[in-house]
């Protein structure tokens, strides 16, 4: 018995203990647009989704339509399609789409905030960004973005 007990103990020291230990996974996703100089227009649908590196959804937000005036901030929970580990997230991508009914012009930044099942959270940003009819998509990789707070 004392041998199976140190047997155990050498075997957890070895390998740190953590065999079977999951990773966090993925429990909400924030974005919040700041509109600068250029208003999203009353119409103009915008589509969010974060993707991991193989491209499959793991949130979304689509249809959103309603005006964002000049220098106002708004905030969009994204619906989780799938529980994810932290590590896809942070290999993962975010697109943004817009479908103007007519000519529009956006300009905004933008912040995401991931939370997760281990209460850590991770905040990235992406400054200087703008969508138009003739420019209405952009995808930023989730590891490129500026580091604004990790917890």
């Amino acid at each position: 018995m004392k041998l199976l007990i140190l047997t155990v103990g050498f075997a957890l020291l070895l390998f740190g203990g953590t065999a079977g230990a999951e990773e966090p996974t993925l429990v909400s996703v924030q974005c919040i647009f700041a509109t600068t100089t250029d208003d999203k227009a009353q119409g103009t649908s915008l589509d969010i989704v974060l993707k991991n590196a193989e491209g499959n959804d793991i949130a979304k937000a689509e249809g959103i339509e309603s005006q964002w005036d000049r220098n106002s901030v708004h905030t969009v929970m994204l619906d989780l399609t799938v529980k994810r580990p932290k590590s896809e997230v942070e290999n993962g991508n975010i697109t943004l789409a817009i479908r103007p009914l007519s000519e529009d012009k956006w300009e905004f930044n933008y912040t995401v905030r991931f939370e997760f099942s281990d209460k850590s959270s991770m905040t990235r940003k992406v400054t200087e960004c703008v969508l138009t009819e003739t420019l209405p998509k952009r995808t930023d990789a989730v590891k490129k973005m500026q580091v604004a707070e990790e917890r």
